[in-house]
């Protein structure tokens, strides 16, 4: 995972899953439906092959008719953080007055639960090597030494290229730290 050896993850998703079993997940996910967002911001999609083993890795793989906005895959990576429970996405983290006074604090929203709270912590760590040992180290380590010092981060890469936008797109979502998730970005 850390290292984003999409190969793998391929031949994983054609060992452990079929069509119907992504597609399961993909709602779990939040994909193809409405995130509860309070501006415009268009569904992400997933179809899901059924029957086509090399069509169904290329998707497991990252590499499908798979489409997801910033917002939802930091929602997503929220929801791992979050010990598997995928929050509704919220702009406006507090309002207050001119001097500070708090005037309102929305409160925060589990939409569902996408996976097990041992599940996230599980990928959480997985996801720690991402920027120890994978695709993120430089960014995140200088020699053996973290760069943020003890604020351990999980994260996923990604680069793909597409038409919205076209060329070439770098993702990078993480949280941190993952002992007690207080961010999440996408």
């Amino acid at each position: 995972l850390g290292r984003s050896c999409n190969p793998v993850f391929g031949s994983i998703g054609l060992r452990y899953l079929n069509g119907s079993i992504l597609a399961r997940y993909a709602e779990k996910f939040g994909f193809n439906q409405h995130l509860g967002l309070e501006a415009p911001l268009p569904s992400s999609s997933a179809f899901i092959p059924d029957n086509n083993d090399f069509e169904l890795s290329r998707t497991v793989a990252g590499f499908g008719e798979i489409r997801i906005s910033p917002v939802h895959a930091a929602s997503l990576v929220s929801g791992v953080a979050n010990g598997g429970l995928l929050p509704r996405p919220q702009l406006v983290e507090r309002i207050t007055t001119i001097d500070g006074a708090l005037l309102e604090k929305p409160h925060p929203e589990m939409l569902q639960r996408i996976i097990e709270p041992a599940t996230a912590q599980s990928l959480l760590e997985m996801m720690r090597h991402t920027t120890t040992i994978g695709t993120s180290r430089r960014e995140f380590m200088r020699g053996d030494r973290p760069t943020l010092g003890n604020i351990e981060v999980a994260a996923k890469t990604g680069t793909l290229s597409g038409t919205d936008p076209i060329g070439l797109n770098n993702w990078f979502i993480a949280a941190a730290p993952i002992s007690n998730p207080e961010i999440a970005l996408a």
